[in-house]
């Protein structure tokens, strides 16, 4: 199965580094728009990994905000018969983003997450030949607590991608 949920997360990475609709180029529109500055994401700050905030912190040196990918969930389905994999995919983006006082965490928060959500709308709908953006997004926002740099706060963005492997 890693075949499978690899080509669906090198893809999503690929759309969040392109350098004129991925996620720091969404960023730069919504802070032009809204007024504010934003730290750019470092380039060393997306990963693909699924790992709790208080293991990334205690492991390196963390550079906010962060963003992690990963595959949460896939299910052969079944739907074409004597595929390797057909059915769905469900990969995650966690966007992390901490501060030394918490004024600013959840609305900081909700831009970065429709900068994710923007990449999402902008990319084409088939991915690859056999890979298929649904459509379907769910976001789901963490309080603040302590993390980071003082302050931590996490969302993420889960979909799917509906996969078709001869």
């Amino acid at each position: 199965m890693a075949k499978t949920t690899a080509l669906a997360l090198e893809r999503f990475i690929e759309l969040l580094r392109e350098p004129a609709t991925g996620f720091q180029a969404q960023l730069n529109s919504i802070a032009a728009r809204d007024g504010v500055p934003l730290k750019p994401l470092p380039q060393r700050s997306l990963f693909m990994m699924n790992a709790a905030p208080e293991l990334v912190d205690q492991s390196r040196d963390a550079d906010y905000p962060e963003l992690f990918v990963y595959a949460e969930t896939l299910e052969n389905a079944g739907r074409e018969k004597f595929a390797y994999f057909s059915g769905p995919v469900r990969l995650a983006a966690e966007i992390r983003i901490s501060s030394e006082v918490p004024d600013r965490l959840e609305s900081d928060l909700h831009r970065h997450v429709e900068a994710v959500l923007n990449v999402l709308h902008n990319a084409p709908q088939e991915w690859r030949p056999g890979m298929v953006f649904t459509g379907r997004y769910m976001v789901t926002c963490s309080a603040a607590r302590l993390g980071g740099n003082n302050f931590l706060q996490t969302a993420k963005v889960s979909f799917d991608i509906d996969l078709f492997i001869q």
